[in-house]
């Protein structure tokens, strides 16, 4: 008899989120799972649907966020004491439509009765909608609910509030699924969840990607001559650290002339990073802005010499992935699950967050000895062979569902 698995999530722009949910609905037989995903992504769902598989159901009901203007306001220019008032109406906003989702996704559960509510959320607390539905499924006596966050959590802003939905959400999944070790432990020392409802299961990729045409405005990613290609693939978003690489671009431009910096994809921040670029002098033959890349990503990692990563906040970013399965020498930063990823000094460079001089000297070191960076990418192909296969996260998801759809 076929088990029924409703996913659920919310995202407003394009990336590792919508990755992954394609990813793991397409891991799942449907011969032994009936599969409906439900989602808040405006604007985005059309662009879903073409990648699910045909049995995959797809639906996204009125449901009530606030996440899109929060983001928004904190893009804004201006200083944060001047946005502190619209900063605590939105946390309230937020507040009340986690508590208005709550009944519309009960109803939901009630009329689809699945046996397992796998929620997908991009971070903790993340999207409201996703703890909303962890309460709802509890409520419609959904036999297993988990809840799997992909970014390292927040600390908690408001005490009661937050303490309040936190116990909520414990109470009402069954398990609380981090994808690094890193986020898992996370949550039980910022958020007070239970440790013994936390584990951690890897995001993954396949062994051999798929690959696709790359799009007409590729040009911007392939290499002229000579010259030395080192690049960050990543939405444009303040914690992706675009900011400090063009730093340390600038620092090291004037003595290595034959390296060009791309800094591929798009995003809220990708005007003030060009803008950044022209103030510290550095021409668009030096960085340059190709735009956003196809949905692997592959190609863009294979043309790179060098694979930078310099966020301030992550949990497991499929970047480093994509450059580990390249086989490229990778230099990112030493937050959360990134040294899962790779080891220090092994299978490529970690450096403090938020320093452009540690970074720009990680990559001078690469730059004056390839043969050590080449020792480094091969090491990184290795370990993603070996530990981070998307085989080995549908697996454990898979293990994972005919557990609790068995209670």
């Amino acid at each position: 008899m076929k088990k029924s698995i409703l996913v659920v999530s919310e995202y407003y722009q394009r990336g590792g989120l919508e990755r992954l949910l394609v990813d793991l609905v397409r891991g799942l037989d449907p011969v032994l799972f009936e599969v409906t995903l439900l989602v808040k992504a405006p604007g985005l769902t059309g662009a879903l649907r073409a990648a699910l598989p045909g049995h995959v159901s797809l639906l996204a009901p009125t449901l009530f966020a606030v996440q899109s203007w929060q983001e928004r306001l904190a893009q804004a220019p201006g200083p944060d004491l001047l946005k502190s008032p619209a900063r605590l109406i939105l946390r309230l906003l937020r507040d009340c439509a986690f508590l208005l989702n709550i009944p519309v996704m009960r109803s939901c559960c009630r009329s689809l009765r699945p046996d397992v509510m796998q929620i997908v959320n991009g971070g903790y607390p993340g999207g409201m909608i996703c703890l909303a539905a962890a309460v709802a499924g509890r409520m419609a006596s959904v036999p297993y609910v988990d809840l799997y966050v992909l970014s390292y959590p927040n600390a908690r802003s408001i005490g009661f509030s937050d303490r309040r939905i936190d116990r909520w959400v414990a109470d009402s999944v069954h398990s609380l699924t981090a994808n690094s070790e890193a986020a898992r432990l996370g949550l039980t020392q910022l958020r007070g969840m239970p440790s013994a409802k936390t584990s951690t299961i890897y995001s993954g990729l396949p062994k051999e990607p798929r690959r696709g045409p790359l799009p007409a405005a590729a040009g911007g990613w392939r290499r002229r001559s000579d010259e030395i290609l080192i690049g960050l693939l990543s939405v444009f978003m303040p914690v992706k650290g675009h900011r400090f690489l063009i730093e340390a671009a600038a620092i090291l431009a004037p003595r290595f002339p034959r390296v060009r910096w791309i800094l591929a994809g798009d995003g809220p921040t990708r005007p003030r990073m060009m803008a950044l670029c022209r103030s510290l002098g550095l021409s668009e033959m030096q960085v340059a802005f190709p735009g956003a890349y196809p949905g692997s990503s592959q190609e863009v990692a294979e043309a790179l010499d060098i694979v930078v990563h310099p966020a301030t906040h992550e949990s497991f970013p499929y970047a480093i992935l994509e450059a580990m399965r390249a086989g490229k020498p990778i230099i990112a930063t030493r937050i959360a699950g990134i040294p899962e990823q790779i080891e220090d000094g092994i299978s490529g460079v970690l450096v403090e967050a938020g320093d452009a001089r540690a970074l720009a000297e990680a990559m001078e070191r690469l730059l004056t000895d390839p043969v050590r960076g080449k020792e480094l990418g091969r090491a990184a192909g290795r370990r993603f062979r070996e530990r981070f296969t998307i085989e080995a996260m549908r697996q454990a998801f898979r293990d994972r569902y005919e557990k609790g759809a068995a209670r």
